[in-house]
């Protein structure tokens, strides 16, 4: 009974669970604005892997403008000054915008690190950075797909 009493008066106030899968339809609203970097085509596959965005500019109400930028931290260096950990940071600007009115809907920033141990091994150390670099535009894609949910 109290459970019932519950989803009343969370259905009266307007509630919905932001995981619903209703929600899914804001998306196909969103477009990406173009950039051609290595970083932007990455963080577009990985957004896609979670979401499906308009692909079309007449369907799309709000266009997503992101800038990704990258660096790298030593964050464990040893007594021979070797960094032997690393980190991946994206630092990310994005501004939401309506297409039609140009009204700026949302900014931010976003700072996404990910670590990773480097080795003796080039070979072994790009391969990580590589893994890294993936995981942080992943938990970006997580990110900017929250911030989307609220739209």
């Amino acid at each position: 009974m109290i459970k019932f009493v519950l989803l009343l008066l969370l259905a009266s106030c307007g509630f919905k669970p932001l995981y619903h899968s209703g929600n899914n339809e804001i998306f196909s609203k969103v477009m990406i604005a173009e950039n051609n970097s290595d970083i932007n085509r990455r963080f577009y596959r990985s957004i896609s892997e979670l979401v499906t965005l308009a692909d079309d500019k007449d369907k799309a109400q709000y266009l997503l403008k992101l800038d990704i930028k990258t660096a790298r931290e030593g964050v464990l260096i040893d007594r021979n000054s070797i960094t032997k950990r690393t980190n991946v940071i994206l630092n990310v600007d994005y501004v939401i915008t309506e297409i039609d009115t140009g009204k700026k809907i949302q900014d931010g920033s976003l700072k996404i690190s990910s670590g990773y141990n480097t080795s003796l091994s080039e070979f072994a150390s790009y391969v990580s950075e590589e893994d890294a670099t993936k995981n942080a535009i992943r938990e970006l894609a997580d990110e900017i797909r929250k911030i989307l949910l609220m739209l």
